[in-house]
């Protein structure tokens, strides 16, 4: 998986889940405290954001953290650790180490 795909796969999810709990593009921003363009790039799939920021989003719309990082949301935790795996296998160091910490935090809110 690429980065522009990572992107296009949150951009979705957090599109689609802020519309189905009724929340506008500046309810969900003032909410987890960005601002409506931040909000408006990061459903455009422009760019990603930090993980502490994927949490506090995940948290307003009540889901976990993993399922806004897969077109797979239904899937168990212990399959998407398992593709996670595999895709920290082709990453550059920066990334896995980014990656694997949200994993071990995802983890431990289990």
């Amino acid at each position: 998986m690429t980065k522009d795909e990572l992107a296009f796969i949150i951009s979705t999810r957090i599109r689609a889940l802020r519309k189905r709990h009724g929340l506008t593009q500046a309810a969900l921003a003032e909410k987890i405290g960005m601002s409506v363009e931040s909000i408006c790039h990061l459903e455009s799939g422009k760019k990603l954001t930090k993980l502490t920021t994927l949490l506090e989003i995940a948290v307003v719309l009540e889901v976990e953290v993993y399922q806004l990082l897969t077109d797979r949301p239904e899937i168990a935790y212990e399959e998407f650790s398992s593709d996670m795996t595999e895709l920290l296998l082709e990453l550059q160091d920066r990334d896995e180490a980014a990656i694997r910490g949200l994993l071990q935090f995802v983890k431990s809110e289990k």
